[in-house]
């Protein structure tokens, strides 16, 4: 009799640490923050601080409500467009992690300070005010570098179609993206609507083929581009 009665409480005990337990996992905090990210013209320059980055950033939390203050950049992958890819993170009280991405004007030191000097040397040019047939061939051919949507669907570049790396090391999908355009979305909201698919193992050798297209605000998907990913 008195062992059922002791089975009986040590069975009830453990309900009770059980339904305990359940409720205090319920109970904690899962959902990370969220950050948005308006939509805006940013050109960084290599070198320089990350204020410029931080422009018209917000992010909010479900408990701790507004850690805009708490963004910061995890990282900056230039491509070879002149545009990157710049990675912001935020990390609330439960270390609960939100990540949001944007893309930039990349600017290297060479080529700013390149710049520089081609903007001094026409201050310091008078008498010219028509410009060169030379900079109106530039001016063309930038145009028609730019990316352009044809119709409602977006449209997503790569800036290769085959990535080799050595085994073990280190890979971004999104460092090969060039671009991406919407008749409606900007940049900024398109950079965080790039889907990736495809599986790879940095640590296997081997050719592994990923799939990359990006969708706007009204659904619209942009044709799937294909990158070769080579391990050796």
């Amino acid at each position: 009799m008195k062992q059922r009665l002791l089975t009986v409480m040590l069975l009830m005990v453990c309900i009770v640490l059980g339904v305990i337990g359940f409720f205090l996992y319920v109970g904690q905090d899962k959902r990370p923050p969220e950050i948005s990210l308006e939509e805006m013209n940013i050109t960084y320059r290599e070198g320089d601080n990350y204020d410029v980055l931080m422009k018209g950033i917000k992010a909010k939390d479900n408990r701790d409500g507004d850690l805009s203050d708490k963004v910061f950049v995890d990282r900056i992958i230039p491509t070879e467009s002149g545009k990157a890819v710049v990675y912001y993170g935020v990390i609330d009280s439960n270390k609960n992690v939100g990540t949001a991405t944007r893309i930039i004007t990349y600017m290297m030191d060479a080529q700013a300070d390149k710049n520089e000097d081609v903007d001094a040397s026409d201050d310091d040019t008078e008498n010219e005010t028509q410009p060169s047939e030379e900079n109106k061939k530039q001016e063309t051919a930038s145009d028609e570098k730019r990316l352009t949507p044809e119709g409602e669907a977006p449209v997503i570049a790569l800036n290769t179609d085959h990535v080799t790396i050595a085994a073990g090391s280190e890979f971004d999908p999104l460092s090969a993206v060039q671009d991406v355009a919407d008749t409606v979305d900007g940049a900024d909201t398109l950079s965080q609507q790039i889907s990736v698919e495809g599986e790879y193992d940095i640590y296997t050798p081997g050719d592994y083929n990923l799939s990359y297209y990006v969708t706007d605000s009204d659904g619209n998907t942009s044709e799937v581009m294909t990158l070769t990913l080579t391990i050796q």
